[in-house]
């Protein structure tokens, strides 16, 4: 007992020091607080970008004429495409051609496992494209991260916040990038103690004689399954990259910056500076880089993406608790109220400048200064676009929510 408490003051205790003094230290400034983690996300590439922090205000820089990251980003797309065929594979084999005997792992195909690879082929098939549009929109994506970025740093000189529990948009970013670790050790643990369980590709493949998803893998050997898991982690890390960076940082974060522009302009026209309105096409520029990162069909696409893991999660919990292994009902739960979290605060947040921007408008419509008219009648209210005509408002999310709690009513009647 001595020995284990002398290993504790010595060991573990300095550790546990070390890593408070840091989070403390990160939580002192929201700026910091971004930085920081957005360098964590970038260690692996998932898009030809880096972050350059030499300057006085980093900044974002392309690498996109760099042969590296150019193929790291076509082996990038080539895995996720193997992975989508792997999953057609099966569903191919086991519904369209009753090959169960020769191909599958069952003996009988239930409907959750059917859900379960359909919701992976598209998740993986999201991600895919994901990837796709982050070069299709490269430009629009470096000027309108780069914008912010220096408005978040004039606005943390000006106030120097500190980063708290009401902070929720960076919370919930600070664990996407954390679970960028966990996911693939979880991965890796996996394909070591069941390596035919999807989203594993062994027990989809068919090259491998197991008698169910749940089979042990004794047969294949602990190299290949390691070496499968490191595949898989690999994978897998794109996941929360793209509920991190790829949502809070390039969909949600904008909007509060636009509501920091928005503020601004609201506390002019309040102290009589009224010749300084004209800042609100800041905020319109903004808008605009935001609506052109996330134009057609890259918004829809995210939003029925949302939907679908929401409506498979809800099913899969519902219906299938039962046969689900305890880390699979575990990540389907964790993955719903994700999507529950994404939908009803997210999107609510998202339609923020709308509201606030229309606020503005109807404020200075009691203005007596014929400038102040007349500029009005030049501004339109600031609006994310949905991709099919529509921008969020506020009951974008209610109305979102309520077709995904019809489409599973449908689905469980059938």
């Amino acid at each position: 007992m001595t020995k284990f408490l002398i290993f504790l003051r010595t060991s573990i205790l300095p550790i546990y020091l070390k890593f408070f003094s840091f989070a403390e230290s990160l939580s002192e400034s929201r700026f910091k607080f971004i930085i920081t983690h957005l360098k964590f996300s970038l260690l692996t590439s998932p898009i030809p970008v880096l972050l350059d922090t030499e300057g006085e205000i980093p900044k974002f820089v392309g690498r996109t004429a760099n042969w590296k990251y150019l193929l790291k980003w076509y082996f990038d797309l080539a895995n996720l495409l193997f992975q989508v065929a792997i999953c057609i594979k099966w569903l191919w084999s086991e519904i369209c051609l009753f090959s169960v005997t020769s191909l599958g792992c069952q003996d009988a195909v239930e409907t959750w496992q059917v859900v379960l690879v359909v919701f992976f082929a598209l998740l993986y098939t999201i991600l895919w494209l994901w990837l796709v549009h982050s070069v299709r929109s490269f430009n629009e994506m470096l000027a309108l991260q780069n914008f912010w970025m220096v408005v978040d740093y004039c606005e943390n000189e000006r106030y120097r916040d500190r980063v708290t529990l009401k902070d929720v948009c960076l919370i919930t970013f600070s664990s996407a990038v954390q679970f960028t670790v966990i996911l693939p050790l979880a991965m890796v643990a996996l394909s070591i103690f069941q390596p035919f369980l999807p989203p594993l590709i062994t027990g989809m493949v068919g090259s491998v004689n197991c008698k169910s998803w749940d089979d042990d893998g004794i047969q294949l050997g602990l190299l290949p399954r390691v070496g499968l898991g490191l595949l898989a982690a690999y994978t897998w890390h794109f996941v929360p990259l793209f509920g991190g960076p790829g949502i809070i940082m390039l969909m949600v974060h904008p909007t509060l910056v636009q509501g920091i522009l928005l503020k601004d302009v609201e506390r002019l026209i309040n102290t009589g500076h009224t010749h300084k309105v004209r800042k609100y096409r800041i905020a319109q520029i903004h808008g605009r880089l935001h609506n052109e990162t996330w134009r057609h069909p890259s918004m829809a696409l995210l939003v029925c993406g949302i939907i679908l893991a929401e409506v498979t999660c809800l099913y899969m919990t519902l219906t299938s608790r039962d046969v689900l292994s305890p880390p699979g009902f575990f990540m389907f739960a964790l993955i719903g109220n994700n999507m529950v979290f994404v939908i009803h605060y997210y999107f609510k947040l998202v339609s923020y400048p709308d509201i606030k921007s229309d606020k503005l408008r109807n404020t200075w419509k009691q203005k007596k200064d014929k400038w102040v008219r007349a500029y009005l009648r030049s501004c339109h209210p600031i609006k994310l676009s949905l991709g099919d005509g529509t921008f969020f408002d506020k009951m974008t999310s209610l109305k979102i929510w309520q077709f995904c709690i019809e489409t599973l009513v449908d689905i469980l009647l059938i």
